[in-house]
Parts: C-alpha cells; sequence; structure tokens
C-alpha cells in the first residue's frame, strides 16, 4: 500500500510539474509583438508559458506590487478601455486653458483631454460609463510636476497595459499586462490559456468606474446611476488576468449562475468573481 500510495502521488505530482512548465511559441501577429513588446514588425511569434503557471504568477505578484507605489506616489489615475492596440504613450500633455485639472473627474473627460492632446490618441480608447466593454485596457498614472516644472500640463509617469488577444496558433487566449514609464517598457507578465474547444473566453470587464453620488439628477436616470455611488471620491474596479489558474473562464459560474436585478451594478460585473486573484480597488485620485 506503501508503494501504491507513492507512486500515485509521484504521477500526481510530475503530471502538474509537466502542464505547469509548458512552453511553447504563440503567433500573436507582427502588429501585436511591435505594439506590446517594441520588436520588429516580422517577428509573429512570442515564447511563453502555458497556464497554470506559478513563475509568471510571481512576476504578476511583483507588478502588482509596483502599480500600488505608482498608486502612492499620483495624483491621479484614469482608465480607458481599448479595442485594439495602443502604440502612443505620452509622457506629458498639455492642458487647454483654462482647464483646471481638478475638474477631470471621469475616465470620458480624460479622453477627451487626451485625444485633444496627442491627435494620434484620437479613436485609440472606447468612451464608456460604469462597466467598460472593451477587450483591452489603458490605465494612465499621472505624476505631480516637480518645482513647478510643466505646470500647464499633466506629467504621465506610467502607463499599464492589459491585453487579451484570442490565437489559433496555437488555439487560445494570450494575455500579457505591461508597464511602461516615460515610453519605456519597464515591467510585463504574460502567459497563454489553452483552449482547444475553439470558443474564445470573455475576459471582462477589465474596468469598472463608481462615478461620485452627486453626479446623480434627480429624476432623469440616464441608466448609469446605478454606477454613481462614490460618497467622496470616485473610484475603479479592475481585474487583470491570473497566470496560476488554468483557464480565464469560471467553471462554478457556468454551474450555478448569480442574477441581480438590471438596477444594481454588480449585474456588470459578478461574473468577475472568482475568476483571478488579481482584483484591484483603488482611487481615481489617489490621497497624497
Amino acid at each position: 500500500m506503501v508503494f501504491t500510495v507513492g507512486a500515485m502521488s509521484y504521477q500526481t505530482i510530475t503530471a502538474q510539474q509537466r502542464r505547469s512548465i509548458t512552453y511553447g511559441a504563440i503567433t500573436i501577429g507582427g502588429a501585436a509583438a511591435e505594439g506590446y513588446y517594441g520588436k520588429e514588425d516580422t517577428v509573429t511569434e512570442i515564447d511563453t508559458y502555458f497556464a497554470p503557471n506559478y513563475g509568471s504568477g510571481t512576476k504578476a505578484d511583483l507588478m502588482r506590487e509596483t502599480f500600488y507605489e505608482d498608486l502612492q506616489n499620483s495624483t491621479a489615475v484614469y482608465c480607458l478601455g481599448r479595442d485594439g492596440l495602443a502604440t502612443v504613450r505620452p509622457s506629458a500633455i498639455n492642458l487647454p486653458a483654462p482647464e483646471n485639472a481638478k475638474t477631470i473627474d471621469t475616465p470620458e473627460d480624460f479622453r477627451l483631454l487626451i485625444e485633444a492632446a496627442v491627435p494620434l490618441l484620437a479613436g485609440v480608447h472606447e468612451p464608456y460609463v460604469g462597466a467598460s466593454t472593451a477587450q483591452n485596457l489603458s490605465v494612465y498614472v499621472v505624476q505631480p510636476s516637480f518645482q513647478g516644472l510643466f505646470p500647464d500640463g499633466l506629467i504621465i509617469s506610467a502607463i499599464y497595459e492589459v491585453d487579451i488577444q484570442n490565437v489559433t496558433s496555437p488555439r487560445g487566449t494570450y494575455a500579457t499586462v505591461r508597464r511602461y514609464s516615460f515610453g519605456s517598457l519597464t515591467d510585463f507578465y504574460d502567459v497563454f490559456y489553452p483552449n482547444e474547444l475553439g470558443v474564445d473566453w470573455d475576459f471582462s470587464p477589465l474596468v469598472v468606474n463608481f462615478e461620485r453620488q452627486v453626479r446623480k439628477v434627480s429624476g432623469l436616470d440616464d441608466g448609469y446611476d446605478k454606477f454613481r455611488v462614490a460618497k467622496e471620491e470616485p473610484f475603479y474596479f479592475m481585474w487583470w488576468p491570473d497566470p496560476s489558474v488554468q483557464n480565464l473562464e469560471l467553471e462554478s459560474y457556468k454551474v450555478a449562475p448569480i442574477s441581480y436585478s438590471a438596477d444594481d451594478p454588480r449585474s456588470a460585473y459578478f461574473h468577475m468573481g472568482g475568476r483571478t486573484s488579481y482584483m484591484f480597488t483603488f482611487p481615481m485620485f489617489p490621497a497624497q
């Protein structure tokens, strides 16, 4: 019996090891390879680990800590959804007179501002209120100006990008989370979720924005008042893909779905619960 138990344990461990360290080339296309990592557009494949992988999970943990450190040193954070690639990453943008940065208190306000300041960003980000339905995400971290430098603009100290790409060679979903600072890629983690079923997984919303409660207009509910619940400062919920889980789908969600009424904000994101350990809650204007 001792030998039998030992053999079964060894088989389980070795099988798990093989699955956890699977490594291979993923075809993401030249545009994505260049947009994500600055590679030549002739490069169409990226070598990465297959999920679940705990080494990639460690990199994700480190990026989470870096993200919180960036928040602590920032004056504002704006999350904007994308359906395509991000290829332009500004480090500073001008504020048109007499614009006051304190009035930019929604993602849509920031989207309009950054598109006016950087024409190449026109159409890159999707407008949204409440839950973003875009497949990808950009997070702009704004820092204070040093000693009064650049008083008429905003300095963007870091940009985080989350891209979820369904691929066919091999079949599955490629997920990548990256940090850029002043035009340079500083940190990233990525992972591939194999999916031989031929169904693309929907990992969304990546972000939900909760506006201030004072934005509610009595009797004029536009369908988004359910997200206007912040007492003082607006805040976000954000999700990153988890490399330590086997796939992006939530099996328990399929078995026992939960339903909320249409006027409950949880109806837009309840299905994200339990799918990843990287769930963030943070204010749009972090305290100094």
